[in-house]
């Protein structure tokens, strides 16, 4: 198998020149990730209900998200599988040094959790109608970094293969358009 098989990038399998969104967004994104949930109790019928509610940072994170990916909101959702790339950046902390500065941007090991950040910005996406639905994100690649330049880069890109919908060629075959 090559580095580059269609196996394992489907953008090889066929054309991603389909419909796509882009953008880049200048700003700090909330840490707060989907798992910023409180307990909440409350009546119902004299039967007392517990469920899992959203803190208030939960609710500010997800109305920042929302703020900054409207003006990127398509006229009409996207269809299909889905390649999407998402890279976050925070900004320096107070313990990086001015010589780890001058790299630009760095690699982040810290919170929030790289599939827990995704997860509120495709949701949020999902809400706007970028896509029908997060289900339809078959490639998903995430990014998180530390650096000069806080914010979100992004890109949503429909996966379209020669052949039906969603077909992958078998491993040796030769993929024809």
């Amino acid at each position: 198998m090559s580095p580059r098989s269609p196996e394992l990038y489907p953008e090889n399998a066929g054309a991603t020149d389909g419909p796509s969104i882009m953008g880049r967004i200048d700003f700090v994104p909330p840490t707060t990730s989907h798992h910023a949930k409180k307990i909440v109790r409350f009546q119902v019928g004299g039967r007392q209900i517990t469920k899992l509610g959203d803190t208030d940072e939960l609710k500010a994170a997800r109305a920042i998200w929302w703020l900054v990916l409207l003006p990127f909101k398509p006229t009409e959702p996207l269809e299909g599988p889905l390649a999407v790339t998402l890279d976050l950046t925070w900004p320096w902390r107070k313990s990086d040094s001015n010589r780890t500065q001058l790299l630009g941007r760095i690699p982040s090991e810290v919170k929030p959790d790289a599939d827990n950040a995704a997860k509120g910005i495709l949701d949020t996406m999902a809400r706007l109608l970028f896509f029908k639905g997060d289900q339809q994100v078959a490639d998903l690649h995430i990014r998180k970094w530390i650096g000069m330049r806080p914010g979100l880069e992004f890109s949503i890109r429909k996966i379209q293969f020669g052949g039906e919908r969603g077909a992958v060629p078998a491993s040796g075959q030769e993929v024809r358009p």
